[in-house]
């Protein structure tokens, strides 16, 4: 099952009824179809970055880019993520085949 993606107008109109506060967050869940926990992490996005929240995407060194880049670079992440050459890979391919 793929998680669905929300416009970031449709995430400033459903916090903008939950700060209106004319409605429990249960009802606005129920009305829009999007899970409780999913709503309070968005409110709790805009308390803290406001309407900008979902405009730009991350660009910093935890963001996807960033990440991708650092591998290209071969740059370690501090996940223990590399790219292995092809070398690399047919030498470790080799090694499965005569251990078994």
């Amino acid at each position: 099952m793929t998680t669905p993606k929300y416009s970031a107008e449709f995430k400033r109109a459903v916090v903008h009824d939950v700060l209106a506060g004319e409605k429990r967050i249960s009802q606005i869940c129920r009305e829009r179809g999007i899970d409780e926990k999913t709503l309070r992490r968005w409110r709790s996005e805009y308390e803290h970055q406001g309407p900008e929240a979902w405009t730009t995407p991350a660009s910093g060194p935890g963001s996807a880019e960033e990440k991708i880049a650092q591998l290209e670079r071969g740059a370690p992440s501090g996940h223990g993520l590399q790219i292995r050459g092809e070398k690399d890979l047919s030498r470790r391919r080799d090694n499965e085949y005569t251990m078994l």
